[in-house]
């Protein structure tokens, strides 16, 4: 079975994710996609995802995972135009620093069966003098080895935490 792993937003945090990903490409179908069409093809080239796909919908229509690595103020839109297409039993991760407006979000418009993980990660100390950013600052090893908290909905999920911290 290929697991279905759809990120939204390839900057540098989704970027970096499908990056670390790569060990598990055999078994995971890594699908991207950017609102910046040359960013979703630069983080094709570089690695970072396998497919990308020419609409939002269609990217996450088959996600056993969705990682939302957007701007803060693209989180509830992104997850209106999205919510019927994720499906049940799919597993939604976010990275924004502000959980609480997310939760509730994800409360009032994901769909029953649908699970919410928040998780904000933290840099490797290396790249914290860097002064590149999106996508040109993608690495593999940008979380390596760091902490990143956890952040449970409402609904939590055994499955799902564990999915989201492995």
């Amino acid at each position: 079975m290929n697991y279905q792993i759809s990120i939204l937003g390839l900057g540098q945090i989704g970027a970096s994710f499908g990056l670390a990903l790569e060990t598990f490409k055999n078994k995971i179908t890594r699908v991207g996609y950017d609102s910046s069409r040359t960013t979703a093809r630069e983080a094709k080239q570089l690695g970072a995802v396998d497919v990308i796909p020419k609409s939002l919908k269609k990217t996450v229509r088959r996600a056993d995972l969705v990682i939302l690595a957007l701007p803060f103020h693209e989180i509830h839109p992104t997850l209106q135009e999205i919510a019927g297409e994720v499906p049940r039993g799919g597993l939604v991760i976010d990275t924004s620093p502000l959980k609480q407006p997310v939760i509730r979000w994800m409360e009032e418009i994901l769909p029953e069966g649908i699970f919410y993980v928040g998780l904000t990660p933290t840099l490797q100390t290396a790249y914290l003098q860097e002064s590149v950013c999106g996508i040109q600052g993608a690495r593999a090893d940008l979380f390596s080895g760091c902490q990143m908290a956890v952040t449970l909905g409402s609904n939590p999920s055994s499955e799902a935490m564990e999915a989201a911290t492995q």
